[in-house]
């Protein structure tokens, strides 16, 4: 193994360390991703609500005919969003052992593997949807990473990153560290996702679409703090700003949603077994 290659697994190393201890002490995440207040839930899962709408207009079909795999999915929130919307046959991967173990104790519905997302262990078009949520930017590869998802998708990729636009140059930041391990905000745009599948996957029919959205996390905690909690008077302060603000700077929002459709005019035959619990 040549130097490089030490230095790299040294990093991940540490970083799957850094996430074990956060995912560790986590209770306040925790809390958040099983939340029933309304305002909450609508935070936490505005961006894939909206991923899953625009799929099932490409591929009309039913969730629990697709088997779902989950890239970088930490301790479970979007494989847990994904059950309750419907799909049976959900997988949740993290590199983190730590994350993953609390991901089965939060949810045993669901299957749980540690997977290495720029190296997944899983054959050729084996899953019929493989998505990511905030998870690529934190590899030291992460075209790899979305690489090894398009090979790994049956039918279709759900990619939910920073965006390269104007708001994130100008008010996101290029570094995060987790437990002081850092890691560069790698941000995606059309344009990038486009080459990287096609290149990939070369003259085969594939559809490649980007949406834009504005992620409020700091609005919710500005009303949360103004209103006192009030979570019926937050949501109401969420949807006048999407109907404002949102209408307006959505389309040059922080948030970047590519969907990656193969073969979208052949009829969507599913994988998942619908009798599952």
């Amino acid at each position: 193994m040549n130097r490089d290659a030490n230095l790299e697994n040294g990093a991940k190393d540490r970083q799957a360390e850094a996430f074990n201890k956060r995912y560790s002490a986590a209770d306040d995440y925790l809390e958040f991703l099983d939340t029933d207040d309304v305002a909450r839930v609508r935070l936490r899962d505005q961006l894939i609500t909206k991923a899953l709408d625009r799929l099932f207009e490409h591929v009309p079909s039913s969730p629990k005919d697709w088997s779902v795999l989950i890239v970088c999915g930490g301790v479970g929130k979007e494989a847990s969003q994904l059950r309750r919307a419907g799909f049976f046959d959900v997988t949740n991967t993290d590199f983190s052992p730590a994350a993953v173990e609390i991901s089965m104790q939060r949810e045993p519905t669901l299957k749980h593997r540690r997977l290495d997302a720029e190296n997944i262990d899983l054959p050729d078009e084996s899953i019929d949807l493989v998505l990511v949520q905030a998870g690529l930017h934190h590899l030291p590869r992460p075209v790899t990473g979305f690489n090894e998802m398009v090979r790994v998708a049956r039918k279709a990729v759900i990619v939910i990153e920073p965006h390269s636009g104007l708001i994130t140059r100008a008010l996101g930041q290029e570094f995060e560290e987790e437990e002081g391990e850092i890691n560069y905000v790698f941000r995606w745009d059309h344009e990038l996702l486009e080459q990287a599948t096609k290149s990939q996957i070369l003259e085969r029919s594939v559809h490649v679409e980007t949406l834009r959205a504005l992620f409020h996390a700091k609005v919710y905690t500005t009303l949360e703090r103004v209103l006192g909690g009030d979570q019926a008077r937050i949501l109401r302060g969420m949807k006048v700003f999407d109907a404002t603000a949102g209408r307006v700077l959505g389309p040059m929002g922080n948030s970047f949603i590519g969907l990656v459709v193969k073969d979208p005019h052949e009829p969507f035959v599913g994988t998942a077994s619908a009798d599952k619990n």
